[in-house]
């Protein structure tokens, strides 16, 4: 145990005793006699690891050639490929260097297929459009979308919905990036901005000016540590679509609880989690 009270295990598993200079050696690989971990090397990976942050550590692989071979990966675009195309290819590439989707693997939240060219990613886009186009009336309509990741539901419903605005937050400053190429893809502007929900910050005071029609909180809500403060937010919106962990009755008394009075399920999605309406 370390001074500020840090527990350490230390496993002696294959330990040999050695003298000092020895184990130096066979450390930085200057001498193979023994059992060798070259343990040196790998505390200097993990720091260098540690402070590039994912992002630059994925990107430098790539630079390499090493690329997480346990990972599909992005498709080389054809030749002569569209802009629309090269926008979201570089969307692409960035949103699989986030933090967005699952830590530690580059792999882009959705998948999405254009013009005979299929991006990866682990959920199909093309399948959670076809629901949630249907549960409004968009025309018109200025949407929040709350935890937007790559920005595709606010581009959709600009440029298939016809919705007047659209303000896009994540607490992830790099898929943000990849919301503006695929905005620039679509032809599209929606606002996005970088949010953290949990920020002591009123944050709110940044969102209630835009005068929302329509939120979106698919599967953000059980990411949010103060959970009671964004289901009070959520309390001040006329119409929710919301996207939940838990079963359906546990969430729907939560919004019961901050003043809807009409909330339905209106589907489960691929992953079993309940997709829902909720109106005043």
């Amino acid at each position: 145990m370390s001074g500020p009270g840090n527990l350490y295990l230390i496993d002696f598993d294959q330990a040999e005793r050695t003298s000092v200079i020895e184990a130096l050696l066979r450390n930085i690989g200057l001498l193979k006699r023994g059992h060798v971990n070259n343990s040196l090397f790998t505390l200097f990976k993990s720091t260098a690891k540690a402070r590039l942050g994912p992002a630059r550590t994925n990107r430098l692989r790539r630079l390499l050639g090493r690329a997480n071979s346990n990972h599909a990966g992005i498709p080389p675009l054809p030749p002569n490929s569209s802009p629309r195309l090269q926008q979201l290819n570089e969307a692409w590439h960035i949103a699989q260097d986030s933090r967005a989707s699952s830590p530690g693997t580059p792999v882009a939240y959705y998948s999405l297929a254009v013009d005979d060219f299929c991006f990866p990613g682990e959920r199909p886009w093309s399948e959670r459009w076809a629901v949630l186009r249907t549960l409004a009336d968009y025309e018109g309509k200025r949407i929040l979308d709350l935890g937007c990741n790559m920005g595709l539901l606010s581009c959709f419903l600009l440029s298939e919905e016809h919705a007047a605005a659209a303000l896009a937050i994540d607490v992830d400053a790099e898929i943000l990036r990849a919301t503006g190429h695929v905005a620039g893809a679509f032809g599209v502007q929606p606002t996005y901005r970088q949010v953290d929900l949990d920020d002591p910050e009123p944050w709110e005071s940044r969102l209630r000016p835009f005068a929302t029609d329509v939120v979106f909180a698919l599967n953000v809500l059980n990411w949010v540590k103060n959970r009671d403060r964004l289901l009070h937010f959520l309390g001040e919106c006329r119409q929710v679509i919301f996207e939940g962990h838990e079963s359906f009755d546990v969430e729907k008394a939560r919004f019961e609880a901050v003043g809807f009075s009409n909330t339905r399920l209106v589907a489960m999605t691929e992953r079993r989690r309940p997709l829902m309406i909720c109106q005043k």
